[in-house]
């Protein structure tokens, strides 16, 4: 133990078994948690009887219900701000820790003393199981500064997010958006504040249909170079190692956008993207064989497996 309260907020939203789920992985933790709120999003099922039930049990639980929205960010702002632990985590009520999470993440803090947030690695899973591999690689460092390497792919999700309270206040919480918002606040605490991982998979990443979707590939990719774009605009005085790494995001998700359109026939959309490509100037072997399918009338379109 090591006596460093955390507490814990789980937006949620029509997820009763889910959540119950994923209260059990809190409730299952090696370092009890000084609280759990639970912000509910208008759910219409029995969300609150969970939560109730949670809190007869004895498990240090407080539940709120909020008017339905749909907008995760201001949830979990609204659950921080009913917290009163120096660190904060996130889970989302559809994902699962691992029971070493907190205790696992706190010792690395520990050698970590200016950190503003620490993550750790993460796996998805569905009924089935485990799927594929880790989503990072176990073998990467990011600890210390790392603001070129979540500009140059997102590194953190929130239900891996553990955040110092002032640190969260300092850049203003999650800002209101439809979606990435964990992606958008990791960029605001990595240029303000040094990092601490734990390369380990301490938390399960739910999988559902409807990421295999088309608006379900498309929308975070395009949503990456709204928030990349704008975030490389609003710090021009970045230093140009860590503009650099943005600009390689940005041109790989270009790439991709271009072939899930060329997937779906719609060579002139995949064509904005292999124009933005090329006006990042990082054209490469990859970026050229996409060009000469969103370049070549008639040609056969090949379905991707993965963007």
């Amino acid at each position: 133990m090591t006596g460093t309260p955390v507490s814990v907020v789980i937006p949620t939203y029509n997820r009763a078994e889910l959540l119950r789920a994923a209260l059990d992985s809190v409730q299952a933790q090696t370092e009890p948690v000084a609280e759990i709120v639970v912000v509910d999003d208008g759910s219409t099922d029995h969300t609150a009887a969970v939560v109730a039930g949670f809190g007869r049990g004895g498990l240090p639980i407080r539940y709120l219900a909020e008017p339905h929205r749909n907008r995760r960010g201001p949830l979990r702002n609204t659950g921080f701000a009913a917290t009163t632990a120096p660190w904060v985590a996130f889970l989302d009520s559809d994902d699962l820790w691992q029971p070493e999470r907190i205790a696992r993440q706190l010792a690395a803090l520990a050698a970590a003393p200016a950190a503003g947030f620490a993550f750790c690695n993460v796996q998805r899973f569905d009924d089935s199981g485990l799927l594929g591999v880790p989503c990072l690689d176990p073998a990467a460092g990011y600890n210390g500064v790392i603001l070129g390497d979540i500009l140059e792919e997102p590194r953190a999700v929130s239900s891996t997010l553990l955040v110092r309270r002032d640190a969260f206040t300092a850049v203003g919480g999650f800002a209101d958006l439809r979606m990435n918002e964990d992606y958008e606040l990791t960029l605001r605490l990595a240029a303000r504040y040094p990092a601490s991982y734990v390369p380990d998979v301490l938390v399960l990443m739910r999988e559902h249909a409807g990421r295999t979707s088309r608006t379900g590939r498309e929308l975070p990719l395009r949503d990456y170079i709204r928030i990349v774009g704008g975030f490389l605009a609003a710090h021009p005085d970045l230093p140009p190692a860590t503009r650099a790494r943005g600009r390689r995001g940005l041109a790989n998700v270009h790439l991709k956008l271009a072939r899930l359109y060329l997937e779906y026939g719609e060579r002139a959309a995949a064509r904005r993207h292999i124009r933005a490509l090329l006006g990042l100037g990082l054209w490469n072997r990859r970026a050229l064989a996409v060009a000469a399918r969103a370049w070549a009338p008639g040609q056969p379109l090949h379905p991707q497996r993965e963007i």
